[in-house]
C-alpha cells in the first residue's frame, strides 16, 4: 500500500520525461520540407501519447488495477487524454484573450473606478481578474485533463460525462490548483537556481543534473497525489 503512491510517481516521471525528450526532438526538427514536417506531426503525437501514458498509468496504479488490466485501460484512456488536451487549449486561448483584453484595457477600467467608485485603488481588482484568469487556465485546465483520464481508464470513452462533472468538484478544483501554484510558485523557480559560489565545471553539470532529478522526483510525487485524488471514486480492490 505504501509504495502506492510511489508507483504512481514513477509512472508519471516516466512518461514526462519520454514526453519531454520527443518534444526536444520536435525543437530540434527543421521544418525545411515535406519529410520534416511529416517528422514534426509524428513527434507531436508521440510526445502527447508520451504525457497521457504516464497519467493513464499513473492512474490505473492509483485505482489498483492489475499491471496487465492498468496496461489496457490506460491505452483505452488515450481518447479521453486528447479530449482533455483539446479542453486544456480551449481554455488556455480563452484565458489569454481574457488576458490581453484586459491589459489592454487597464486605464479605462482605472478611470472609471476614479469616476464612480472614487479611488484609484485598483490594484486589488486587476490582482483578482489575473489570479482567476490563471485558476481557470491551470487550475481548472489541470483538473479537466485528469478527471478525464481518469474517468476514461475507469469507463473507457462511456466516462467522459462523468469525468467533465468531476473535474467541477470544489474538492478536485482545490487539489489541482495548490497542486499547479506548488509547481509554479515553488519547484519552477529553482529550474534555474544555482548557489552563487558553483564553479562553471563538471561540478555544475552534476549538480544541475542531481537538481532536476530531485524536482522531477517531488513534482511526481506531487502529481502521485493528484491522481489519488480524482481516482479514489474508481478503486477496484
Amino acid at each position: 500500500m505504501a509504495l502506492r503512491p510511489v508507483r504512481s510517481a514513477l509512472a508519471l516521471a516516466v512518461g514526462f520525461s519520454v514526453a519531454a525528450g520527443f518534444f526536444w526532438a520536435l525543437l530540434n526538427v527543421p521544418e525545411s520540407n515535406v519529410m520534416a514536417l511529416a517528422l514534426s506531426a509524428a513527434l507531436v503525437v508521440l510526445t502527447a501519447v508520451a504525457a497521457g501514458l504516464g497519467i493513464s498509468l499513473a492512474v490505473a496504479d492509483a485505482q489498483r488495477l492489475p499491471l496487465r488490466a492498468g496496461l489496457s485501460r490506460a491505452v483505452s484512456a488515450l481518447p479521453a487524454f486528447g479530449v482533455g488536451l483539446v479542453a486544456f487549449a480551449f481554455l488556455w486561448w480563452l484565458t489569454g484573450r481574457a488576458d490581453t483584453w484586459w491589459r489592454v484595457h487597464t486605464g479605462e477600467v482605472d478611470a472609471v473606478f476614479l469616476r464612480y467608485v472614487g479611488t484609484s485603488r485598483t490594484a486589488f481588482l486587476h490582482w483578482a481578474v489575473f489570479s482567476l484568469i490563471w485558476f481557470v487556465r491551470w487550475g481548472m485546465g489541470i483538473s479537466l485533463v485528469v478527471a478525464l483520464v481518469a474517468a476514461g481508464t475507469a469507463h473507457g470513452a462511456r466516462g467522459i460525462g462523468a469525468g467533465l462533472r468531476r473535474a467541477a468538484r470544489p474538492l478536485q478544483l482545490v487539489v489541482a490548483t495548490i497542486a499547479a501554484l506548488a509547481v509554479a510558485q515553488g519547484l519552477w523557480r529553482l529550474v534555474y537556481w544555482r548557489p552563487a559560489g558553483l564553479p562553471a565545471t563538471q561540478t555544475e553539470v552534476v549538480f544541475a543534473t542531481l537538481k532536476l532529478g530531485v524536482l522531477l522526483a517531488l513534482a511526481a510525487l506531487l502529481g502521485a497525489v493528484v491522481v489519488a485524488v480524482y481516482s479514489r471514486e474508481d478503486r477496484f480492490g
